[in-house]
């Protein structure tokens, strides 16, 4: 399986809600793009919870394979990803600052 089809990492400039960033990771990592419809799952963005894939319109088991989760970025930055997988572990490092270059 490529780690391609398994995730999708998805970065933007900081919004008040993160609904739309976690729901364009999703589809993006399903391969589908922003033709799929929005309207066709549900995902939870409390900011006191972690993100969830909540249903699917199409196929009521789909919801239970996919983790969704917000990720700390740049500052002004948002970042979600979509993984294909109830159990992962996810290690990522900042790599640089690059506000200090």
């Amino acid at each position: 399986k490529s780690l391609n089809s398994a995730l999708f990492p998805l970065i933007t400039k900081e919004k008040p809600s993160s609904a739309l960033d976690t729901k364009e990771a999703f589809i993006k990592a399903k391969g589908v793009g922003l033709s799929f419809g929005l309207d066709l799952f549900d995902v939870s963005v409390r900011p006191d919870e972690p993100a969830k894939l909540l249903r699917t319109h199409y196929d009521n088991t789909d919801a239970r394979k996919w983790s969704l989760c917000d990720l700390k970025s740049f500052s002004g930055y948002r970042a979600a990803l979509a993984v294909k997988s109830k159990r992962f572990n996810l290690i990522y490092r900042k790599i640089c600052d690059i506000q200090n270059q």
